[in-house]
């Protein structure tokens, strides 16, 4: 459900933000086009306004100092009249098609363009001959072309800034649809966690519950057991021992259940470490090796009971996966300090855990033997964490 959530989530959002992405750049490359042919317009009218100069004696055209150049030209392509940055001559493929010279450039915009004959005429004495200045004259011949270069000032400034604009805006949406993915997600892991928060508060009073009503019933049992078994007499001294057995597994299967709803930190001390260990791997005999001790003067703040434990279920556990090999192979236990932690780490030479197993192996009531509780290394993972430290596994190489 969770992942059918999420996909759901990823595919709308993703629609919406391209969609979103979709509009931002077609407003952008419609406001382009649009002062595009804003500017053209501007070229146009300047060179109609140059033109109707030629065939009107009258006019007169206002300063401008946009125009860098203009031209007119024979149909040949000869130089009539020649202002600013007009070529001296138009290529026969401009003759050919004139539109072929209409281009933009980084700060102008070039423009040819035909129109008809005219009756050659004089210059007006007292006029400028020159663009935006007064009317210019042609210097003779009759005009066929009409060539312009128009400064655009700002247009490819604006442009880059549309732009920019248009990409800042990109990388915003991006980044804020991978935040909203981001914390959409964090948000199902948070009701994920909390909805198992609930499960484990509702599993807890149970088990209370649980241990309480079976633990008094467990002690009635054993005192029965052993009020029949001096009755009894002898030949069922074995079914008694197994009917002990059971009940004293049940009772530690409670205890422990009952330790691991037990909140905070115990009864925290400080702990010699390197005595401790030593004191500690004296219990098991040859069966626990201590390796590499901690230096001496190491000590941690833990309850000194509950670290007794968390040792005894991993040499337990390690001495468990060993069972089947024929040498007697010790448990090695390593000390050291990195970074101002102590390191303590149990090793062994059994199979190991499947790595699929390994994100589970400290859940509560997991387990991969077919005797197990599943309540040890949740109990030992959940006492490290109280009191401050982690709780691990790792393959070992070799």
């Amino acid at each position: 459900m969770k992942r059918f959530q999420s996909l759901v989530f990823t595919i709308g959002t993703t629609a919406a933000m391209i969609c979103i992405l979709a509009l931002v750049w077609a407003f952008v490359f419609r406001e382009r086009s649009t002062r595009r042919l804003y500017a053209e317009y501007e070229v146009y009218r300047a060179l109609t306004a140059l033109t109707d100069m030629y065939r009107d004696p009258g006019a007169v055209m206002p300063p401008d100092e946009r125009i860098l150049g203009f031209g007119l030209y024979r149909s040949d392509g000869t130089l009539l009249y020649q202002y600013g940055r007009a070529p001296e001559r138009l290529s026969p493929e401009i003759l050919q098609d004139p539109a072929s010279a209409r281009r933009f450039t980084d700060s102008s915009f070039i423009l040819v363009r035909p129109f008809g004959m005219d009756p050659m005429r004089r210059p007006v004495p007292g006029r400028p001959d020159r663009p935006g200045g007064g009317m210019m004259m042609p210097l003779g011949g009759a005009a066929r072309f009409a060539y312009i270069e128009y400064g655009l000032g700002s247009f490819r400034r604006e442009q880059r800034v549309l732009i920019a604009g248009a990409l800042a805006i990109t990388a915003a949406l991006g980044a804020a649809y991978a935040l909203l993915i981001h914390l959409y997600g964090r948000n199902l892991d948070l009701r994920d966690r909390e909805y198992q928060n609930r499960e484990l508060v509702q599993l807890g009073q149970a088990a209370r519950t649980l241990a309480h009503e079976i633990k008094n019933p467990l002690g009635i049992i054993r005192v029965q057991s052993a009020l029949l078994a001096r009755t009894v007499g002898s030949g069922f001294e074995e079914g008694f021992r197994i009917i002990d057995e059971e009940i004293r597994r049940l009772g530690a299967l409670v205890d422990r259940i009952r330790d691991f709803l037990k909140s905070g930190e115990g009864r925290p001390e400080s702990v010699e470490l390197r005595e401790f260990l030593e004191g500690w791997a004296r219990r098991y005999g040859g069966k626990v090796r201590l390796e590499d001790p901690v230096p001496e003067g190491t000590t941690v703040r833990i309850d000194r009971g509950r670290l007794t434990d968390i040792l005894d279920n991993l040499a337990r556990n390690a001495l468990e996966s060993m069972e089947e090999r024929a040498d007697e192979t010790p448990v090695e236990v390593l000390g050291s300090v990195k970074r101002g932690q102590a390191v303590v780490a149990v090793q062994d030479r059994g199979p190991g855990v499947d790595p699929g197993d390994e994100p589970r192996l400290f859940e509560p009531f997991f387990t991969t033997k077919e005797t197990g509780t599943g309540i040890g290394l949740a109990l030992s993972s959940k006492w490290a964490r109280t009191a401050g430290g982690t709780l691990s596994y790792r393959p070992r190489e070799g």
